[in-house]
This record gives structure tokens, sequence and C-alpha cells, in this order.
């Protein structure tokens, strides 16, 4: 699924080994994960 979603963001508190699977790996969702990720690709 990761795969195929186009873009995958694996949290900075994901099970080990998925950030293999994702294009990009951001912060914890205790240290704004989501938002940093959005920052990151552009979408905010």
């Amino acid at each position: 699924m990761l795969k195929a979603a186009g873009t995958s963001v694996a949290m900075g508190n994901a099970i080990h080994g998925i950030e293999q699977c994702c294009n990009l790996q951001t912060t914890d969702i205790h240290d704004d994960g989501i938002a940093n990720a959005f920052r990151k690709l552009g979408l905010i």
C-alpha cells in the first residue's frame, strides 16, 4: 500500500523498517510529525 500511494511518509515512531518502504521519514507524532511532513512536501 505504501508503494502504491505515490508519496508515502513514515512517522518518527513508525514500526522499525517501515521507513525503507517510504519516500520520506518525518518526526514523531508528538513532535509535529504530520505538520513537518506537510511543510517538507510543500503542502503548507
